[in-house]
């Protein structure tokens, strides 16, 4: 590429007229005709060059080198049960898969995985979470420039669905509420007569029931809100025991209860 006057600057109609030789990107040699100074055409010169010049080879970076990089975005707009889930997911893909750049993922790769995971006595639904992380680290990776879309292929639904649970009736249920110590027993008849998630019923406030309307306002996982009709049974357990003291093994006393009750 270069820059020279125009063969004909002396006269007034070609006057600060500049001639610029470059090639386009296909190589073709091309002559550019600029009206302005020198230093605007040099400028120009170099724009062109920088456009068509053969671009540098793409450096794609491992899984490992990337990782680090998503966790902390994912922090950032993900509560800390889910962030703390796909950390558990991390430690379990990343020594297979992270020393490969994302191109080199094939789908013999994920299914080389899957062969070694289900050969650990692993379930193919917990397989599955392992592979949704990958498939979310992929995505941000997309997103981020890293490399091009990829697609990670999961255990078909059949294989992951969890059978339906045994569901307890009315009479056992009861059982087990009398068989937890009287102080520990009100979140676990809240739990059960209210139909309410764990979360939702430790964080329950007096101001979150209404008694003139008969409904308790819960708020659960992600923040999200739902209203909920007071039964009488309820109603015994929310008048005197709200905020819940719940403790912290719920799970064991369940267990413990369990046994007592037979």
């Amino acid at each position: 590429m270069s820059v020279r006057p125009h063969q004909k600057q002396h006269l007034e109609q070609h006057r600060d007229k500049w001639i610029i030789d470059h090639k386009d990107a296909n190589g073709k040699r091309v002559q550019v005709i600029y009206r302005g100074t020198e230093e605007e055409a040099l400028e120009i010169n170099r724009s062109l060059n920088l456009r068509t010049r053969a671009p540098t080879p793409r450096l794609f970076p491992s899984l490992l080198e990337v990782a680090p990089l998503f966790r902390q975005d994912y922090a950032i707009s993900h509560q800390p049960q889910g962030t703390e889930r796909l950390k558990n997911s991390l430690k379990k893909i990343l020594p297979f898969f992270g020393h490969y750049q994302f191109q080199s993922l094939t789908p013999q790769l994920v299914e080389q995985y899957k062969r070694l995971r289900l050969a650990d006595g692993v379930t193919p639904s917990t397989i599955n979470k392992e592979l949704a992380a990958l498939s979310s680290l992929c995505r941000w990776a997309e997103e981020q420039g890293y490399c091009e879309r990829i697609r990670i292929r999961r255990f078909p639904n059949k294989l992951t669905r969890a059978p339906l649970p045994k569901v307890p009736s009315r009479k056992d249920v009861v059982r087990l509420l009398r068989a937890i110590p009287r102080k520990k027993r009100p979140i676990f008849a809240a739990l059960y007569y209210l139909g309410l998630r764990v979360g939702g019923a430790r964080g329950i406030e007096r101001g979150d029931i209404h008694w003139d309307k008969g409904v308790l306002v819960v708020t659960e996982k992600g923040n999200k809100q739902r209203v909920v009709p007071i039964n009488r049974k309820a109603a015994v357990y929310l008048r005197n025991s709200v905020p819940f003291q719940a403790p912290d093994d719920l799970r064991n006393i369940i267990l413990w209860a369990c046994k007592r009750a037979g």
